[in-house]
This record gives C-alpha cells, sequence and structure tokens, in this order.
C-alpha cells in the first residue's frame, strides 16, 4: 500500500500535524495511483475531506463551521466571475496517464 507523507505544513482535517495523510479509502493495486494523485489535488483544494475520521480535530472543526463558506470559495476559483486564470477541480476523466 502506498504511503503518502505531506512535508508542506497544511490545515486539513485528514492531515496529521506530522504530515501523515488519511485518504479514507482502501487502496488495491487495481485503483492505481493516479487515483491517490487525485485525492491528494482534491485535499489541497478542499473540494475532498472526511470529518468523520480527521487526524486534525482543529481543521475538523474549523470545516464544520465554515464548510458552505468553503464550497463557496472552491466555487469561485472554479468559476471566477472576472477573466483570467481558472483554477479547477481534478477530475478523474480529465486525466492523462503517459507512460
Amino acid at each position: 500500500m502506498p504511503k503518502a507523507k505531506w512535508i508542506t505544513p497544511i490545515f486539513h482535517p485528514n492531515i496529521a500535524k506530522n504530515g501523515d495523510v488519511c485518504i479514507g479509502t482502501r487502496w488495491t493495486p487495481m485503483k492505481g495511483i493516479d487515483k491517490i494523485i487525485i485525492e491528494l489535488a482534491n485535499m489541497i483544494q478542499y473540494a475532498s475531506y472526511n470529518l468523520d475520521n480527521p487526524y486534525d480535530y482543529s481543521a475538523k472543526r474549523w470545516v464544520g463551521q465554515n464548510e458552505s463558506e468553503i464550497k463557496n470559495m472552491i466555487y469561485m476559483v472554479k468559476f471566477p466571475p472576472e477573466k483570467g486564470g481558472d483554477i479547477e477541480i481534478v477530475d478523474e476523466e480529465e486525466l492523462e496517464i503517459v507512460g
């Protein structure tokens, strides 16, 4: 089973202060590393989190209290009102694996 460890500190309910990451699903070789990469990218954007199994309880509380604002911020980043750069949530259909 692959292990992920966050090097740069991040405030997220499923990332421990020591960098351990809990994706919340059991990995099998059939799933592939690409699914883990997609999940990690979604976690950075707060598009993915599991409040039922947190590593960081203060982040869990913060997300629970601000969930609607977080979803609004994700929407504003994905669909900015003005023209310019557009950051989108990673979607597995859009991921191309080269190799």
